[in-house]
């Protein structure tokens, strides 16, 4: 099988490439960010509230 590859589709100017496709990564990826930073941020708010329950627990016993 060594029939030569067509040559790829004539592709528009790279604006519209970069409008395109590079734009939804751009969503995808700052989405993506987003949704990670909150569930890093609500482990962090969890971990400390508890951390603030065992230290008043530890003062009223104390």
């Amino acid at each position: 099988m060594s029939a030569a590859r067509p040559p790829p589709p004539p592709c528009g100017p790279p604006q519209q490439l970069f409008t395109g496709r590079h734009f939804l990564y751009a969503m995808v990826a700052s989405v993506g960010a987003g949704l990670f930073t909150m569930s890093l941020y609500r482990m962090r708010q969890q971990k400390l509230a508890e951390a603030k329950r065992r230290y008043d627990e530890q003062q009223r016993s104390g």
